[in-house]
């Protein structure tokens, strides 16, 4: 899974943000890696 691939800080941010906050950061963090 794509979590296992950010770093402990990040996991401990999205840690402290609901289901919907970290799809979005999932989302932009892919097209990022995309484009």
């Amino acid at each position: 899974m794509i979590e296992k691939l950010i770093n402990d800080k990040t996991a401990a941010l999205l840690s402290e943000l609901d289901d919907e906050e970290r799809q979005r950061f999932f989302e932009q963090r892919m097209l990022q890696e995309e484009g």
